[in-house]
């Protein structure tokens, strides 16, 4: 509860035909937006789901300023053991 956030507030586009995200968009506490990330292109991986692989991540505090990413040879896992979703998980990991 101590702890100072980065973000005031984070708002997340998503896409109206398949539900996937477009952009997050960073807020400081003043609610001046600080960073987006824009997802340019995604992969469908099962009915419904999509896995985000090519985006750019711009500071707008700084004009000019972005890195641009692209995820290649992504295979997305079958299924995930239910138990990597705990606090346990967390510290000891998962495989």
């Amino acid at each position: 509860p101590e702890a100072p956030t980065p973000y005031g507030r984070l708002e997340l586009v998503l896409e109206a035909s398949t539900g996937a995200p477009i952009a997050f968009t960073y807020y400081d506490q003043r609610g001046r937006a600080v960073k987006r990330v824009r997802f340019t292109a995604k992969t469908a991986v099962a009915p419904g789901r999509y896995l985000i692989t090519q985006g750019v991540v711009e500071d707008l505090l700084h004009p000019g300023w972005a890195t641009a990413f692209a995820l290649k040879g992504v295979r997305p896992l079958k299924s995930v053991d239910p138990a990597c979703f705990t606090l346990a998980a967390l510290e000891r990991g998962c495989r």
